[in-house]
């Protein structure tokens, strides 16, 4: 026979799995992105190859993650990305953050990113 004290045993981590299955699925997370192998010299010859979206939405307080596995240098905002390393830009604040022109974006479709943050 089964005690209660076994049962109430059992119950309880039943519910503790639940509940903290529950809470990692749901929080927000960051928005990633890998730069592939081989990008730069697609888009130089004119082909089809990664570029971020035109808008990228972010949940406040997260941050957009980049990891570069191309061999060129490219940028995200005013940042960097070297072959091989991976940045992370946090957005502490919800609005709208363009940065166009220049270094803005060496790999999107109007060479401006628009992250919108809510």
């Amino acid at each position: 026979m089964i005690s209660a004290r076994f049962l109430l045993v059992v119950f309880g981590v039943v519910a503790v799995l639940l509940v903290s299955g529950c809470a990692t699925s749901s929080a927000p997370r960051d928005v990633v992105f890998t730069i592939p192998p081989g990008t730069d010299s697609a888009l130089q010859r004119g082909e089809p190859a990664f570029q971020f979206p035109e808008q990228i939405l972010v949940p406040t307080g997260r941050a957009v993650v980049i990891t570069n596995q191309d061999y060129a240098m490219h940028y995200f905002f005013d940042i960097p990305v070297a072959p091989g390393q991976t940045i992370s830009k946090s957005f502490p604040r919800s609005g709208e953050f363009v940065y166009q022109g220049g270094l803005s974006c060496s790999i999107s479709r109007t060479n401006a990113i628009r992250v919108r943050v809510e």
